[in-house]
């Protein structure tokens, strides 16, 4: 659609003007519900489903149960032709909205923004899209930040939504920014939870198919035996064959277990620009209007790019909400260097991209405080806490105004 039918659409959607037809638009919990009128050629030319809902109501009212918020975004969108998203979230669930309507203008447009704006906190949903979709670009753009960002994102993808087809394909990789032994540590994890779930048949097809992909061969004798070994997940033989081979190499009489890998995953430089949950401590849950301010410090001069924040837990669907991040050396003036204000996806995390890197000096001690919307949030306490990443060290400090230091954050991006 060119801009000339953009903006005369854009002003039927704005002013709804002519408006033909009625939605109501219910969500499934039936708790939401929102009037909206529309003009039936709009919504014929966008989707032929809509079209024959159309033609099948009795009168000028159509009812549909989808979330109201969403579906007002997939209206703006096919109306105006642009839609400024809030979130990946929001993306991802505008994207399902457009798949379920087979509006292929709305799909493709989403699915353009998921790839230009993909960030390793946003992984395991957008990875689970692909996968559930068949996106072969959208999950070429997952495993190149999955490469780079190997630590962060299987440690949210062990805690959200590791599957056994996402960890076939990430044994796959030929390269990692994550050594073999702590690959295996973190991934050991979710095979142990998973084969309790499962059948005596089912749990000797995983074994099968899984633990014969890891590249034991990267790893020491003192990794290998303090995890596969400690695991339990190996069987005796194939614990004492493969030690054989990494004591032995050449050597070696006995052969490697049938079908096991004796390649090495070549090891890339990680992502130096995530500081990641898994250095935070003591997760609190909170609906109390906390003030979310702390003072850090880092002992080496970067550029923050991006923060990533915690969206509200104590619904689901989506929420009207906002946040604002002030950033500043204490004492000083703090001034609003990111902010936004529109529909979020509740349990999530929304990264606000900084519109110009904030240089933090060594040295100096800066103030940071989240302001959020109401609602209840996830909270990590950060007093006092010291986090290394790669050549970068963050050190915490609670505002001396608050009894604690608690921020809605699950990760800081930065630049050297």
């Amino acid at each position: 659609m060119d801009n000339w039918w953009n903006k005369r659409f854009s002003l039927l959607y704005q002013t709804q003007l002519y408006a033909d037809i009625t939605l109501v638009i219910h969500s499934k919990n039936g708790r939401c519900e929102k009037k909206i009128l529309a003009h039936k050629i709009v919504l014929f030319a966008a989707s032929q489903i809509l079209q024959e809902k159309i033609r099948k109501s009795l009168n000028d009212v159509l009812e549909l149960e989808e979330d109201p918020n969403i579906f007002q975004c997939y209206l703006e969108l096919i109306y105006c032709g642009i839609y400024k998203f809030n979130s990946i979230n929001e993306a991802i669930d505008l994207f399902k909205c457009g798949t379920r309507y087979r509006s292929s203008d709305v799909t493709k447009y989403c699915l353009n923004y998921l790839k230009e704006h993909l960030a390793a906190s946003c992984i395991p949903d957008c990875f689970e899209l692909s996968l559930q979709f068949n996106l072969v670009d959208l999950q070429e753009v997952c495993l190149r930040v999955i490469k780079e960002n190997a630590e962060i994102v299987l440690h949210l993808l062990n805690s959200n939504s590791m599957n056994m087809k996402m960890l076939n394909i990430l044994l796959d990789l030929k390269e990692l920014s994550i050594s073999e032994y702590d690959f295996f540590k973190i991934t050991s994890n979710w095979i142990k939870t998973y084969i309790r779930k499962i059948d005596e048949t089912r749990r000797h097809e995983v074994y099968k198919q899984i633990l014969p992909k890891f590249c034991f061969f990267g790893m020491t004798r003192e990794e290998f035996v303090n995890g596969p070994i400690k695991s339990g997940l190996l069987e005796k033989h194939q614990s004492l064959s493969i030690l054989c081979n990494l004591i032995l190499r050449q050597e070696s009489l006995l052969p490697m277990p049938d079908g096991f890998s004796t390649t090495r995953r070549k090891l890339l430089r990680r992502n130096p620009f995530i500081l990641h949950e898994a250095k935070l401590k003591d997760l609190h849950l909170s609906s109390e209007s906390l003030a979310n301010k702390v003072l850090f410090e880092v002992d080496k001069t970067i550029e923050i790019t991006s923060f990533s924040v915690f969206t509200r837990n104590d619904s689901s669907g989506t929420y009207m909400g906002w946040v604002k991040v002030l950033l500043g050396v204490q004492g000083l003036m703090t001034k609003i260097i990111a902010e936004k204000k529109g529909t979020f996806s509740c349990n999530s995390v929304y990264t606000l991209q900084l519109g110009s890197q904030f240089k933090i000096k060594k040295g100096l001690l800066y103030e940071l405080e989240i302001k959020i919307s109401d609602g209840k949030y996830r909270y990590w306490n950060v007093t006092n806490l010291c986090g290394k990443t790669e050549s970068v060290q963050f050190k915490f400090y609670k505002h001396p105004m608050y009894l604690t230091g608690l921020l809605p954050i699950c990760s800081i991006g930065y630049v050297c």
